[in-house]
């Protein structure tokens, strides 16, 4: 697909990135929003969260926008569903979009703004801090790797362009959160006590 600009789509549309992201799964064809939910948590959930409630609200927009539209189809064992299909002048906002320069990342962490200021936290307290980073890191390197196993291996070629750029994605989520574990792992080891007495101990029952 070349994405050109159609119908005098020269900027991109005042629309969010998780917007486009809908946008984006419909370009490679037409899906229900149930269908929308599913793939959005299973590509692109680990570095761009589109929640299930903002599914069909984007939706909405996107069919008034005129950047897609929608049919009633039938569907088997039940009623019949809705289905989105991307428009011309969706597949150009699309198209503009993609070409844009992206702003710069914010980074907010609410593990680490916590950290910054826990110099007075007890060490149990702070452990207990570490352990909840170090587990729901550990559970995301888990889901990065069934996500991984259920699209190309990143061990073998890519098929296409398409599948070589969702490998390399789900590389930077792996490498990141890996980094991010480490870290933590490491922030353990130099300021809680250990066996051997060294640490930067603030043990409030010593104090």
């Amino acid at each position: 697909m070349s994405y050109l600009p159609l119908g005098g789509y020269n900027t991109a549309v005042s629309i969010s990135p998780a917007a486009y992201a809908l946008l984006g799964f419909l370009s490679s064809g037409p899906a229900s929003g149930y269908d929308l939910k599913v793939i959005a948590r299973a590509t692109v959930s680990y570095f761009w969260a589109v929640g299930d409630n903002q599914v069909y609200p984007l939706l909405d927009r996107l069919e008034e926008s005129g950047l897609v539209s929608s049919e009633r189809v039938a569907a088997a064992g039940r009623r019949e569903k809705t289905v989105f299909h991307i428009t011309a002048e969706g597949e150009a906002a699309l198209g503009v979009w993609l070409r844009q320069t992206p702003k710069a990342a914010s980074f907010r962490h609410p593990g680490l703004i916590r950290m910054f200021f826990a110099a007075e936290l007890p060490d149990a307290d702070l452990a207990a801090l570490i352990d909840h980073e170090e587990r729901a890191l550990t559970a995301k390197l888990d889901e990065l790797h069934q996500l991984r196993v259920s699209g190309t291996p990143p061990d073998q070629p890519a098929r296409n362009r398409h599948d070589r750029l969702m490998q390399l994605t789900f590389a930077f989520g792996s490498e990141l959160t890996e980094t991010e574990l480490r870290w933590w792992q490491s922030a353990r080891r130099e300021l809680l006590p250990r066996d051997d007495g060294d640490g930067i101990g603030n043990d409030a029952s010593t104090s």
